[in-house]
């Protein structure tokens, strides 16, 4: 990543912050705004990801295997991705835990999943989205549009979900 970069191990906590027009093409090219190796914890609160661009996936923000993540007020504009999560790309695994509170996904570009690309194997993992918004995301397939999940993974949508904007691929959703 080019805004933040951390690796393993490490417990970050922002809040109030701005990744802004953040561009990264070198190497892996994943996460332009922040990239967590993996496992990590982070506490994300009152942030925006705006026009940041990966040459490759996670235009935003990249959460390696075994990241353990909380974000609240959060807000993904516009960020886009040559391939996959054109606002977050999610690596699940055993621990990897997401969990989003009040988070918009508005504006965001990606080949496969403009919002949130939840890359799976045969591990456990979740992302739990609550009160949440997906406006205006756009993807050059019509069933990626806004998020995808890949291999044995769970997403729970704790609102309810919109229509035509999620694809399991091999993945499980639930809408609560």
């Amino acid at each position: 990543g080019s805004g933040v970069f951390a690796a393993a191990s490490v417990s970050l906590e922002v809040r109030a912050c701005r990744f802004q027009s953040n561009y990264y093409s070198s190497g892996n090219s994943d996460g332009s705004g922040l990239f967590l190796a993996g496992p990590n914890t982070l506490v994300l609160n009152d942030t925006l990801f705006a026009a940041n661009t990966a040459s490759s996936s996670a235009g935003a923000a990249y959460f390696g295997e075994g990241t353990d993540a909380a974000m609240t007020d959060v807000r993904f504009e516009s960020n886009s991705a040559a391939s996959m999560g054109g606002a977050l790309r999610v690596v699940g695994g055993t621990s990897t835990r997401v969990f989003l509170h009040r988070v918009s996904f508005r504006s965001n570009y990606a080949l496969t999943a403009a919002g949130i690309y939840f890359q799976g194997g045969t591990n456990a993992g979740s992302i739990t989205l609550r009160s949440y918004e997906f406006l205006f995301s756009s993807s050059s397939s019509f069933t990626n549009r806004d998020v995808y999940t890949t291999g044995s993974r769970a997403m729970i949508f704790e609102s309810d979900c919109p229509a035509g904007t999620f694809t399991a691929g091999a993945g499980l959703l639930g809408c609560n």
